[in-house]
């Protein structure tokens, strides 16, 4: 997404597929708490600065630059954040040039239907989405999957298959051993 349009900063209020806008912050990382989605109040800059009416906190991260240095923001977009690498790529230069403070807006944080108007210290970097959508899947019922299964049914025992000639064994067994320990006593 390398050339800016209006729609890039528009967003719908609806629910839709995963979608992050990219900002930076041209702040000083140690101003980082104020500007933090945690704790986020009545007096949090964000929204004004991000030209919105609302924010959900919930769904915004603000983290300095450093903190992903190693993984990278183009990965970290792509990877960790499920969104479409063959979008993040051909921004991965502008991505890696964002500094001191990352600010990235999650779609469910927009509830009402509008558009980001940045401005300074906030700087639009991109908008970027998911690789696809999940949508469950029936599976087609084939004509293999009809009918009964034979079989199955109760058991029952005839007379023949009881076992009579281990428990008369088993008794006389028995009886002899305690004839054994009565003579032995």
């Amino acid at each position: 997404m390398s050339d800016i349009d209006d729609t890039d900063l528009a967003f719908s209020g609806q629910p839709q597929p995963r979608t992050i806008w990219v900002f930076e912050l041209k702040v000083p990382t140690d101003e980082l708490p104020m500007w933090e989605a945690d704790g986020a109040d009545e007096g949090w800059p964000l929204p004004r600065v991000l030209g919105v009416e609302s924010l959900d906190p919930a769904h915004v991260e603000v983290f300095p630059d450093n903190r992903i240095a190693e993984y990278g923001l183009a990965r970290y977009l792509a990877d960790a954040n499920g969104m479409d690498e063959s979008e993040v790529a051909p921004d991965a230069a502008k991505l890696e040039s964002v500094s001191q403070l990352v600010v990235l807006v999650h779609a469910k944080a927009v509830t009402e239907p509008g558009r980001f108007s940045p401005q300074p210290p906030a700087r639009f970097v991109g908008k970027y989405a998911a690789k696809g959508h999940l949508t469950a899947s029936v599976p087609p019922m084939s004509r293999s999957a009809e009918g009964v299964v034979a079989g199955g049914g109760p058991t029952t025992v005839t007379p023949t298959s009881f076992p009579w000639r281990v428990i008369a064994l088993s008794s006389l067994l028995v009886a002899i051993l305690a004839l054994l320990i009565w003579w032995v006593a």
